[in-house]
């Protein structure tokens, strides 16, 4: 859960340290949501990016 709001949140550092420490992100939360598509929400490119790396 903490993925997703960061992700929402665009926060990218806060990001790469939830799933360096293992944090799921295909987890689907609020509004049928991945993190990737809160990102996409967030209007953050770089994480956009970095998470559409990470596959």
């Amino acid at each position: 859960m903490a993925l997703w709001h960061a992700c929402r949140g665009g926060q990218l550092e806060t990001v790469q340290f939830l799933i360096g420490k293992g944090a799921d992100r295909n987890w689907v939360g609020w509004d049928n949501l991945t993190p990737l598509d809160g990102a996409v929400q967030s209007g953050n490119s770089a994480l956009v990016e970095w998470l559409r790396g990470l596959s």
